[in-house]
């Protein structure tokens, strides 16, 4: 467990920022139509607008979730890096739902404040991918 400040239910107000590549552009000429983004936007609001995000194996966490006043949202890792690799994976997949082999999620930066960020790209990430 996290000995530091953060290791008490705090708050971010996070920040994601997807890049994209493609193997060729599209009709348009884009690598991907951020129009057709909303599936990710949606999913963003759904799960973790006002959501608290905890490790799925946290000790505290029935005692965290019993109350029944949290939004939960849980993932392996509740870090920043935990976090982007696991959102990474998630939208990567919707991608790979709308736009085939054709473009890709390329790498995922998320902030939780406005000076500390991580990025997350998979070490397999290529444009063949």
């Amino acid at each position: 467990m996290h000995d530091g400040n953060c290791s008490k239910i705090h708050g971010h107000n996070w920040q994601i920022k997807l890049t994209f590549g493609c193997t060729e552009l599209n009709e348009m000429g884009f690598v991907i139509d951020f129009g057709r983004l909303k599936l990710i936007k949606n999913y963003i609001q759904d799960q973790l607008d006002h959501a608290c995000v905890l490790s799925y194996n946290d000790p505290l966490f029935d005692e965290i979730v019993a109350p029944n006043v949290y939004k939960i949202f849980t993932v392996k890792n509740a870090s920043c890096e935990g976090l982007a690799q696991h959102l990474f994976s998630i939208f990567a997949d919707m991608i790979l739902v709308t736009e085939g082999t054709r473009a890709f999620l390329y790498e995922l930066e998320i902030w939780e404040d406005s000076k500390n960020s991580v990025k997350y790209r998979p070490a397999t990430n290529n444009c063949m991918q």
